[in-house]
């Protein structure tokens, strides 16, 4: 039966992990671009959120979202465009 700090504890760190992934959702790799991760790492025995692709990635950046990917000219699918395009003649831009 788990004593009352270990409770505790697992608590915490089932806070931080719930606070990891929450901040992992608008974020992606600054130098790849790839998506974050959740891991335990046992060396300080605590969630750490790395990159997919390579764990030695440091540094995250927001993700854009399709209206920002559309004015920095990034190519999106053609109904996207319809509808961002449909949105800003409404809003009058």
């Amino acid at each position: 039966m788990a004593t009352e700090e270990e409770k505790a504890l697992w608590k915490a760190q089932n806070e931080h992990y719930k606070q990891l992934k929450k901040q992992c959702v608008g974020f992606v790799c600054a130098e790849c671009g790839g998506e974050f991760i959740v891991r335990w790492n046992g060396d300080s025995n605590d969630w750490e959120a790395i990159c997919c692709w390579d764990r030695q990635h440091k540094g995250a950046k927001k993700r854009l979202t399709p209206t920002e990917a559309y004015h920095q000219g990034y190519a999106l699918p053609l109904p996207v465009v319809e509808r961002i395009e449909k949105r800003e003649r409404r809003k009058g831009k």
